[in-house]
């Protein structure tokens, strides 16, 4: 059972039960209570793909015990995988802005072991940061903020063993996401290959950059990281 909508409003009953046989949910550009949404998802024992495109501002968490493939589009402030043992594919379409960006930096909550810490099935993981508003230049995604967050944040035992290949585009190399490539290098021992694409609008840092990556640690042998220049 399959359900799709695109550009409508979601009000559930106070009595909606759900959709006990829903396997495929894929929302885009829905107007729905973010509360609704988690219910929705909760009550679909068997959904095995969701896709959610273009929300504003959302803080989400997903449980979802059969989910295999997550599809995330738009502008999130928090997200957490809280019950989600089958997934084996996660692509994340983030659009920065700098409230977003400001509230990462400030938010005590922004733990990503939620996000990565549940799913020990993970096969693939594809992400994309899209900066607004100069956000990747003149917010707090430049400055360099407290690193040890990552090391307060993600727990030792977050082990992605299944983790074979991550795509990361729009990189623009500050310091969270190069911490971040570092954490998935040193804790996914049977990672094959990492792809990484930088910003169009990052020229100079570039090698810079490449210089960073193949320095760091990898905890899977066969691992390759392949840089993907673009010319501006």
């Amino acid at each position: 059972m399959r359900l799709e909508l695109v550009r409508c409003e979601l009000d559930p009953p106070p009595n909606f039960k759900g959709f006990l046989c829903l396997k495929y949910l894929n929302l885009q550009q829905v107007l729905i209570p973010p509360d609704d949404i988690e219910c929705l998802i909760s009550s679909c024992p068997l959904l095995e793909s969701l896709t959610l495109s273009y929300f504003d501002s959302l803080e989400l968490t997903v449980r979802a015990p059969n989910l295999k493939y997550l599809i995330l589009e738009g502008e999130f402030k928090d997200l957490c995988l809280a019950n989600t043992p089958l997934l084996v594919a996660i692509s994340v379409a983030m659009y920065m802005t700098d409230d977003i960006a400001e509230h990462f930096e400030q938010s005590s909550s922004c733990n990503f072991d939620k996000f990565l810490g549940g799913v020990p099935k993970l096969e693939r993981l594809i992400g994309h940061i899209y900066f607004t508003k100069g956000s990747s230049n003149t917010s707090a995604a430049t400055r360099a903020p407290d690193l040890q967050f990552w090391d307060e944040n993600f727990s030792t035992d977050c082990t992605l063993r299944q983790l074979k290949t991550v795509k990361l585009t729009d990189v623009s190399g500050v310091p969270h996401e190069m911490k971040f490539i570092k954490f998935l290098l040193e804790h996914s021992p049977s990672l094959e290959e990492m792809s990484i694409t930088p910003s169009l609008y990052v020229t100079e840092g570039r090698l810079n950059m490449l210089i960073d990556l193949v320095s760091f640690r990898r905890a899977s042998p066969q691992a390759s990281i392949v840089f993907i220049h673009e010319p501006a």
